[in-house]
């Protein structure tokens, strides 16, 4: 899986504003675009020191239809300081969606409104790093086509990714997205 890291600091603002939302709105589309399938675009907000709500609730209002028009490219928000992270997750509740969020404490999490039982299968697939649905339903103590739609719901929403299982007729595995690296170079989206 190749990345697409977007410094949103350097790219935008450190402090980005109503004015900047059609700017990164573009950027974000674009590197969805160039990204390709099965890829993800990593939005990098480490040196942003202050997201508003207004803010991030029209990025993510522009974002999300393009998230689901852009089939198998994924999309994670990296490193937000603790009041951007509560901003991103404020914001995604009332917009009744979520995201892939990365903390170098927590990991990658969904933040945002997700059925708990969703985010006990991500959680599962997380700590197991990947598993087909047998192996789920196994785990949940529920039949494999439970185990394959919750997998597939996971899948729908970019929260996971899914391979074929080479071992097995018509099986898959899905993992967690990794965020890999942040690139070292100067250039905003690397």
């Amino acid at each position: 899986m190749n990345r697409r890291w977007i410094d949103l600091a350097a790219a935008v603002s450190p402090t980005p504003s109503l004015a900047n939302v059609a700017a990164t709105c573009l950027l974000i589309r674009g590197d969805l675009r160039k990204a390709g399938a099965g890829n993800c675009v990593v939005v990098d907000l480490a040196d942003v020191q202050f997201m508003s709500y207004s803010f991030c609730l029209r990025v993510v209002q522009g974002l999300v239809r393009v998230q689901f028009r852009a089939r198998d490219r994924y999309v994670i928000i990296a490193n937000p300081n603790l009041e951007n992270h509560e901003v991103l997750h404020a914001v995604l509740d009332t917009c009744n969606e979520a995201a892939l969020v990365y903390r170098q404490r927590n990991g990658v999490q969904i933040v945002g409104a997700y059925p708990p039982s969703l985010r006990r299968v991500f959680e599962i697939v997380k700590t197991t790093r990947r598993l087909t649905a047998a192996q789920l339903a196994a785990r949940l103590d529920v039949s494999p086509a439970a185990a394959a739609e919750k997998l597939r719901r996971l899948h729908s929403w970019g929260f996971v990714t899914r391979e074929s299982n080479a071992s097995a007729t018509l099986a898959y595995r899905y993992s967690v997205l990794d965020i890999g690296t942040r690139p070292e170079s100067g250039d905003p989206h690397d």
